[in-house]
């Protein structure tokens, strides 16, 4: 939601002409009319009305900004978990291996400034600390990547954390004031089960 706007993201389990996504739809917060047809299978509110959209697939690594009638006003080469706060950051995920993901900050006019690379291409959502900094379960490490684009390897799980199949999957969760973070590995010879290996971080502000 954004202002007098939402924006609702849709799938199909057909292919129809959005491909298996359905349309995303820009509708009035006050009457639920419908203001636009929009493409795309992830977005963040800016503020003001305004969202930003993204897709990613065959042709397709790209975010689009569109006001609250679902004009197109600025547009990035970059797809990923979005962090919205001062300016809009992106933690990159292009299901490549090896990935040319980064964490990078989206400017006005298309431009991406580019910050650490990361080592998976599938990075689950990140968490967003107060301070702005962004935590990054990034395959076997839980990063810090703060407002200005530095980044810190706070801690490397190692296991089976480490692991970068394509059957691993991987999660962030706040537990109170601490962080847990979640691999999951499907077992080869029944997909049905996992097996889940769970770590418990404690965070403190250096003096």
């Amino acid at each position: 939601m954004s202002g007098d706007r939402v924006l609702v993201t849709t799938d199909s389990m057909e292919y129809t002409a959005w491909g298996m996504l359905g349309p995303a739809l820009l509708l009035d917060l006050a009457d639920g009319r419908l203001v636009a047809e929009l493409r795309g299978q992830s977005a963040a509110a800016r503020g003001g009305g305004r969202f930003v959209l993204g897709l990613e697939g065959y042709e397709f690594f790209d975010t689009w900004e569109y006001d609250r009638d679902g004009n197109e006003t600025d547009a990035w080469r970059s797809y990923g978990h979005y962090v919205v706060g001062t300016g809009l950051r992106v933690v990159e995920a292009d299901r490549r291996v090896p990935t040319s993901g980064r964490v990078v900050r989206l400017l006005p006019g298309g431009v991406v400034e580019r910050g650490p690379h990361l080592s998976d291409g599938t990075p689950p959502e990140p968490l967003v600390l107060r301070d702005g900094t962004i935590l990054v379960l990034d395959g076997g490490a839980v990063r810090a990547v703060g407002r200005r684009l530095d980044s810190t390897v706070l801690v490397e799980l190692g296991g089976a954390a480490a692991d970068k199949r394509p059957r691993m999957f991987r999660a962030l969760r706040w537990d109170g004031d601490r962080v847990a973070a979640f691999v999951a590995e499907q077992h080869a010879d029944d997909p049905t089960r996992y097996t889940l290996d769970t770590w418990t971080l404690v965070l403190r502000h250096r003096a």
